[in-house]
């Protein structure tokens, strides 16, 4: 997904996990670059929904590998 801009007139979802990284890297422009993103900065400007899409395997609980508080 391009962090910015609407390069599709579709809706964009990021994965709930992808807020639990440090960092994400994302496309910048085209197939030789990328720049690296806090995932809050970009959930706050792309406005993406935000969900559980991320396939898990059978009996793996919902949010197993995500950080324990």
């Amino acid at each position: 997904m391009p962090p910015l801009g609407d390069s599709l007139p579709v809706p964009e979802v990021v994965d709930i996990r992808l807020l639990y990284q440090e960092r994400v890297l994302c496309p910048a422009g085209d197939h030789r670059h990328a720049v690296l993103l806090d995932p809050r900065e970009l959930v706050r400007v792309a406005e993406p929904r935000v969900a559980d899409v991320c396939e898990r395997a059978v009996g793996e609980h919902r949010f197993a590998d995500l950080p324990r508080p």
